[in-house]
């Protein structure tokens, strides 16, 4: 029997999409296009860019602002998506500023990725926890955990939206690998046009980026954004092939390690933990929350670092490795001094985060330049006794 392929096309211009050439038409990156089903909604790259979802757009940033002061004066709804996995350095204080009296939606996305024995309810605590943090006033009730790979089990996010929006506008906003792209696609998945507009892609008043619009009713619209640039992000400093390739699908798995004072742990070769100084000099457990294929392991003391991360970066079996960490110079260097006792985190944007029983330790982090570092309660509670701080 002869088997039929779909073709499938880009939903805006019409491209055979293909992943196998970026310079040609209809170009979609793999992990988009295998994750999709065969009737979900897919745009090639160049549309979505155009449509204001690449976090290339050198106008992203006063075209973002701009559609931020429309929403905040016309209260629409905010969607804002996030990567539960790594969000914590992704806010923007001046839209932070702007939106926060605005009703806030959170889709908290990637939540397969921490397994069932974690709690919904204190995911979607932390998740508000740190919306708090960055001036957005979110509660948990306002938290939406899910996974929209599996996107034909999303269409409550849609009910959702239009209960809470009270016949505002929508904006969606999102920072790059957060998941919009699929989103959109979901959405548009179980749309159903009730209006006498159609869908389009143009620019909002005021503004020169054209965006997606999608009609809700005759008087208003939900508005895809340009993208929160994420520049603090490990992945928009690593060559793409190292960034990728740090990509998962499967639920996190906790490695277990113990710091004396001045020992160095490595994350993979590009990030590296010191406890610099504790009470009693006790060793201090830590819990290991990276990617699966990332090598963690104690590699020596303080004495002589400079000498200690070339040398150790020599070695073979060491994954990731990048051109842009090769020596210490290449590190920026963060102590942090921890003055909550209980379960609490410390974290580097974009590549995972450590968790350990606060005592008034100090530990020295080292990542690239430009890589955000942050502190935080638990995001996974491994000890037992959470930090209400």
């Amino acid at each position: 029997m002869s088997k039929v392929n779909v073709v499938r096309r880009c939903f805006n211009c019409g491209a055979i999409l293909q992943n196998e050439d970026p310079s040609k038409e209809g170009y979609i990156s793999k992990e988009d296009y295998l994750l999709s089903p065969l009737n979900h909604v897919l745009f090639c790259d160049k549309c979505y860019s155009e449509a204001g979802s690449s976090s290339h757009s050198l106008k992203a940033g006063n075209d973002l602002l701009l559609m931020m002061k429309d929403a905040a004066a016309s209260d629409a709804l905010i969607v804002y998506i996030v990567n539960l996995f790594s969000f914590e350095s992704s806010f923007i204080a001046e839209v932070n500023e702007t939106i926060k009296h605005n009703p806030i939606l959170v889709i908290a996305n990637k939540r397969d990725l921490f397994g069932r024995n974690v709690s919904d309810d204190f995911l979607k605590e932390y998740v508000a926890h740190r919306f708090r943090v960055s001036s957005l006033p979110v509660k948990a009730k306002d938290v939406i955990l899910t996974s929209l790979v599996s996107f034909g089990k999303n269409d409550f996010i849609a009910k959702e939206i239009e209960k809470r929006r009270e016949g505002h506008d929508v904006y969606i906003l999102s920072s790059r690998g957060a998941g919009k792209r699929m989103f959109i696609s979901s959405y548009l998945y179980h749309f159903h046009n009730r209006s006498n507009r159609s869908i389009q892609t143009k620019a909002c008043r005021g503004a020169s980026l054209p965006v997606l619009q999608i009609p809700l009713d005759n008087s208003s619209t939900l508005f895809d954004t340009p993208p929160l640039v994420s520049s603090n992000s490990i992945d928009s400093k690593l060559e793409k092939e190292v960034s990728d390739s740090l990509l998962f699908s499967n639920p996190i798995k906790m490695k277990k390690a113990f710091l004396k004072t001045k020992e160095i742990f490595a994350i993979g070769g590009v990030c590296f933990i010191e406890r610099f100084s504790a009470p009693k000099n006790k060793e201090t457990e830590i819990h290991l929350f990276f990617p699966p294929n990332v090598t963690t392991k104690k590699i020596g003391f303080y004495q002589d670092i400079e000498s200690l991360i070339p040398s150790y970066l020599s070695k073979r079996g060491i994954y990731p490795k990048s051109l842009v960490v090769r020596e210490l110079k290449d590190l920026d260097v963060f102590d942090i001094e921890v003055e909550e006792e209980g379960d609490r985190s410390i974290g580097i944007q974009g590549l995972g985060w450590f968790s350990f029983l606060g005592n008034h330790q100090i530990f020295r982090i080292y990542v690239p330049k430009g890589v955000s570092v942050y502190t935080s309660r638990s995001k996974i509670l491994s000890y037992g006794n959470p930090s209400k701080k």
